[in-house]
């Protein structure tokens, strides 16, 4: 499986849902650790005659995908992507949202974001 620019040290299941990701800067050692879906969900119309709308998945942008932090991607457009180190961490197959499989993180200085937002059915 192409798995962009993103280090994975467990194989990927093909029906995985997202995963939990680790971003370094390898020069000052600076961390951010987030969350991505490799899913999307596509709603459709109704097919002719029909109401109910349509529900397609297809794969997400989690190739290219750099984080959501602002400072992070102005420090990935300043410096490249070469001092940095994606990682996939754990991935995961729940259906409709991505659980942190680790919660008692300790905040440090050296994190760019850390922050933990289960997703509420």
């Amino acid at each position: 499986m192409d798995t962009g620019h993103w280090k994975v040290y467990e194989a990927i299941p093909e029906d995985a849902f997202g995963f939990i990701y680790e971003i370094t800067n390898l020069v000052n050692d600076k961390k951010y650790i987030g969350r991505k879906q490799m899913v999307k969900k596509i709603k459709r119309a109704p097919l002719k005659g029909k109401k109910r709308k349509r529900i397609d998945y297809v794969e997400s942008d989690w190739k290219t995908y750099t984080g959501s932090s602002d400072r992070l991607n102005i420090d990935i457009a300043t410096h490249g992507k070469d001092i940095f180190l994606f990682k996939i961490h754990s991935r995961d197959n729940f259906d409709n949202f991505i659980s942190f499989s680790f919660c008692s993180v300790t905040l440090r200085p050296s994190l760019f974001i850390f922050v933990i937002t289960p997703n509420k059915k």
